[in-house]
């Protein structure tokens, strides 16, 4: 068990508990991993709590349905949630 700094929106305690060595392939992976899903929180709270314009909507409803796209042609994995 490796101890490393928690990233932005992510619990010290999942920092601390981290299983695998600094710099393993494991590590960078799942790091990338908690990035993406912090900052997919601080999207979804300002999506929620701005006031836009309609044309500023649509704009960013375009990037976010490329990014829903590139996400789709990804390698889907699946469980019991699903």
């Amino acid at each position: 068990m490796a101890l490393r700094i928690a990233v932005i929106g992510e619990s010290w305690v999942t920092a601390a508990l981290d299983p695998y060595e600094p710099d393993s392939t494991e590590a960078t992976y799942w790091h990338a991993r908690h990035k993406l899903t912090a900052a997919a929180r601080v999207l979804n709270e300002k999506l929620v709590s701005s006031d836009i314009t309609p044309e500023l909507a649509t704009e960013l409803t375009l990037q976010i349905e490329q990014i829903t796209t590139q996400l789709s042609a990804a390698k889907q994995i699946e469980g019991w949630w699903t």
